[in-house]
């Protein structure tokens, strides 16, 4: 029995990233312009990573995008593998005495006049760590 696994079928790290960009923004465009490649380059990408798993990962109904059931799954283990390997790099910076990661933060409106004040510090004693 030889089965291809899906790690073995040519899709890359880079692909992943691609296609988790355009599935989180539903925009070739946009997810084009925020990883600053060329619209034809991310729907060349798309293409080559769809052929490689053998399913569609995306439909388009007039102008707009949508996710399939199997690029819902894809997403899903996208981030899954993204935010194992964003633990395993803390914890590697962990053993080297450093401390980063990212940082995420969720305020309501009222807070947005205190957070400034507190993350200002935060990011000068952490620098490593990226927030958004």
């Amino acid at each position: 029995m030889n089965k291809s696994r899906f790690h073995t079928r040519q899709t890359t790290f880079r692909q992943l990233e691609i296609f988790r960009e355009v599935a989180e923004r539903l925009s070739v465009t946009e997810a084009a312009r925020s990883l600053n490649l060329a619209q034809s380059s991310v729907s060349t990408q798309l293409g080559k990573m769809e052929q490689a798993l053998g399913y569609s990962l995306f439909e388009q109904i007039g102008k707009r995008l949508y996710l399939t059931d199997a690029g819902r799954e894809v997403l899903r283990g996208t981030r899954e593998l993204f935010s194992a390997l964003d633990s395993l790099e803390m914890r590697l910076a962990q053993m080297r005495g450093m401390t980063l990661g990212q940082l995420r933060l969720g305020v309501v409106t009222t807070a947005k006049y205190l957070v400034p004040r507190l993350l200002g510090p935060f990011c000068k004693e952490y620098p490593e760590v990226e927030y958004c």
